[in-house]
């Protein structure tokens, strides 16, 4: 949540956790991963350290890279409800 504030200037609620996995060979070895939907409750979008907001569609996603393996499996969960 504190993540979202600082990348979005959004606060936002947790609805539910969609899913958990463990995470082979990131920097910091085996990691406990986990993805959840959030819903913006608060604060104003705004631009953040990777640039401004972009908004997407679902059909309209751009491709995740290869070596973000974690993002795609979420991503997937999410597509998948």
């Amino acid at each position: 949540m504190r993540l979202a504030l600082e990348q979005t200037g959004l606060e936002i609620t947790l609805v539910a956790e969609l899913t958990r996995f463990l995470q082979e060979g990131t920097p910091f070895g085996t990691a406990e991963m986990f993805g959840f939907v959030a819903r913006a409750v608060g604060g104003e979008l705004r631009e953040g350290d990777e640039g401004p907001p972009v908004v997407y569609p679902l059909d309209a996603l751009p491709a995740i890279i290869p070596v973000r393996v974690a993002n795609q499996r979420v991503l997937a969960a999410y597509l998948a409800r």
